[in-house]
This record gives structure tokens, sequence and C-alpha cells, in this order.
């Protein structure tokens, strides 16, 4: 009789211990990110990305392991970012396969919003920096597309930038002119977009021989610049200031420029 009551036990208490190392090995179910921790995480990868992607791969990993995404536009929202800092980081490969899924679901769920259109932006910069220049224009031309049907210019000068040094790079430096006055037609509230609009313009009248007239464009990059604070950006203008004047026969201005450029270069404060 006694034995017939003790196996039974033993059995349920194998089971019931078999159930606590369960779920020690599991471990305790991860709780949902809530949508304010979220949009904190992903403001601050944002604002990360230009400076240090390898620091905006890892924010995205521990917000990954932290918490359970539930949300696919989430998900998304995360492949975007990473597949972003992933292409900065010399790994384009990589980085087209996370935003090819994030585009997928977005395409699925929430298509031509303003996520796609950042997705596109990505895909396409991504694109034409592994050689797929066709690809990367459509992608670009696409993403604008987006922007300008959501309302988002700042978007839409990005996406022309972009389509400006696409076509610089494959020296129809008139057409790459053409977008760079666009872009800055589109929008010319950021201080940042403004140095990489005036800059490229300047370098696509350099390469249409017309020196006095890049000239004059470096010195609109270079005033902004000075307004953006940031030593490595003002340093990069005033070289190319330098190159320009010097080809528009002004060796003195020229050697000013340079000069600058150096002391900037090495002392940033």
């Amino acid at each position: 009789m006694e034995t017939q009551l003790i196996w039974p036990m033993r059995r349920r208490l194998a089971q019931l211990f078999a159930i606590i190392a369960i779920t020690l090995l599991i471990g305790v179910p991860a709780q949902a990110i809530t949508p304010q921790r979220f949009t904190a995480a992903v403001t601050a990868a944002k604002e990360k990305m230009a400076s240090d992607p390898d620091g905006v791969i890892a924010m995205i990993s521990t917000l990954r392991n932290e918490g359970s995404l539930r949300d696919p536009i989430q998900v998304a929202t995360l492949d975007w970012l990473e597949g972003e800092a992933l292409v900065r980081t010399a790994r384009p490969e990589r980085g087209l396969a996370l935003l090819g899924r994030a585009r997928a679901v977005t395409q699925a769920r929430q298509p031509g919003g303003l996520l796609e259109a950042d997705i596109l932006l990505s895909q396409g910069g991504a694109l034409t920096d592994s050689n797929r220049i066709t690809e990367g224009l459509r992608a670009l031309q696409r993403a604008h597309d987006l922007f300008a049907a959501n309302g988002e210019n700042r978007g839409r000068a990005r996406a022309l930038i972009l389509i400006a040094l696409l076509y610089s790079g494959a020296r129809d430096y008139s057409a790459a002119l053409r977008y760079f006055e666009q872009a800055r037609d589109a929008y010319a509230g950021d201080t940042g977009l403004l140095v990489a609009i005036d800059n490229g313009r300047a370098g696509a009248l350099a390469g249409l021989h017309r020196p006095a007239e890049a000239a004059h464009a470096y010195d609109q990059a270079l005033s902004s610049a000075r307004r953006m604070g940031s030593p490595p950006v003002l340093a990069a203008v005033l070289g190319n200031l330098a190159d320009a004047r010097l080809r528009a026969g002004q060796s003195v201005a020229a050697r000013n420029a340079l000069s600058q450029g150096f002391l900037v270069a090495r002392d940033p404060r």
C-alpha cells in the first residue's frame, strides 16, 4: 500500500523538479518594452548614428535582448537602424539584408509612410556604395517621392543630396548641380544639410570648370560649417576652399584657407 502511494508521489515530484529546472533555464518571460522607452531609444540611436554607428548596433542589440518586441513596426524600425549602422561600418551586404527585411514589413503593414521612406533612403545609399547604381538611384527616387507625399521636406532634401552625389560620382556635374539646387529649395533650415548642399554644389561647379563660382559656393559652405561648430567638417570645407581658390588664381586666399584648415585640424577647440 505504501509503495503504491510513494511511486505516484515520486513521479509528481520528478515532474515538479523538471518544471522548476525548465523555468530556471528559460528565465522570466521578457517584459514588453514601453512605447516611451522605445521612442527614446530610437531617438538616441538616430542622434548617435553619424558619430558612432558601432555604438548604435550595440544599443539595438541591448534593446532587442531586454524586452519582447511584439509590434512588427518596432522590429522593422530596429532592423532599419541596425542596417543603416552596418552600412556605415563597411558591412553593406549585411546591412542591405536587414533593410530589405524592414521594408518588406513596412510594405505589408504601413505602406507609403515615413518609415518606408527612411528605409529606402538607407537602401539607396547602401546600393550606391555597393556600386549597384541603377538600383540605388531607383530607391532614392522612390524615397524622395514618399517624403514628398508625406510633406517631409527635410527628407526630400536628404534624398536629393544623395541623388546629386550619385550623379557627381558619375561625373555628370550638370545633373548633380541641378539636384543640389533642388535640395536647397526643398529645405534650407538645417545647417548640416546646407553644408552638404553648398559643398556639393561647389564640387560640381569645379567639375564644370567654373572655379570662381566654386570658390563662392565653398564660402557659403564655410559659413554654414562655422555655425555647425564641427571641427572636422570645418577643416574639410577649408581644404576644399583652398583648392578652389588656387584654381581660381587666388593664391594668397588659397594659402590663408589652407592655414586655417591646418589650424582647425591641429587644435579643434
